[in-house]
């Protein structure tokens, strides 16, 4: 061996030992191995406008009293060939149609007191739907004072006179609902602010103004 390839044999070996070396850091990225593969990240939802939550709410809430007020009409009527009498079976429904009225107007009043404070004109919205419950809540209150009346009587004649009663009773119950939803409608057809924009855009809210059912969903 000359003095000349004496001195090449260091960098051949050296070559050899990268060889390897460099045949693995080509290995293309997610083909196995140690390659870190890159994570994308979730798309996220867009916020939600708290006006538009209030005003869903609100109306959401007035359906609830609005659909359990005019199914009392129905608990009224009982199955002529069950085995329970007509009594019973019209205690047991309006006990329970009762709770769920109260359950609603409670759940009315909370919606309302959720407005978004920082939306001058969703507060002067609430003092209007405020002066509205409060008489729907005393009208809900007397028609629950009725249904007791007629859940409570211990002769036929005494419960037909308290089922009349209760009966005008709802019915005013009824009309109190109809101003709530009214007052919806005109406090927020004709003003312009995000709080109008967010119940007339309001498809639970279109659907209370109009007498419609409750949107699915």
């Amino acid at each position: 061996m000359t003095p000349r390839q004496r001195a090449l044999m260091p960098a051949i070996a050296l070559a050899l030992i990268a060889l390897p070396l460099s045949a693995c850091s080509s290995e293309p990225q997610g083909s196995g191995g140690n390659a870190i593969e890159s994570v994308q990240p979730s798309p996220t939802s867009p916020p939600v406008d708290p006006v538009v939550s209030w005003a869903d709410g609100v109306c959401g809430a007035a359906f609830g009293i609005r659909d359990n007020v005019r199914a009392i009409g129905e608990d009224l009527a009982f199955d002529p060939v069950s085995a329970a009498t007509a009594g019973d079976q019209i205690r047991a429904n309006l006990d329970a149609r009762s709770e769920a009225v109260g359950r609603a107007v409670e759940d009315l009043g909370t919606q309302i007191g959720k407005v978004p404070v920082d939306s001058t004109q969703a507060v002067a919205l609430a003092t209007d739907f405020e002066a509205e419950y409060a008489a729907l809540e005393r009208s809900i209150a007397e028609a629950r004072t009725a249904i007791e009346a007629v859940t409570s009587a211990g002769d036929v004649i005494t419960f037909g006179l308290n089922a009349a009663a209760a009966i005008a009773s709802i019915r005013t119950a009824s009309e109190a609902t109809g101003a709530l939803a009214t007052t919806i409608g005109e406090a927020t057809s004709g003003a312009q602010g995000s709080a109008s924009d967010a119940f007339a855009s309001s498809s639970v809210c279109v659907a209370l103004t109009n007498g419609d059912p409750i949107p699915a969903g």
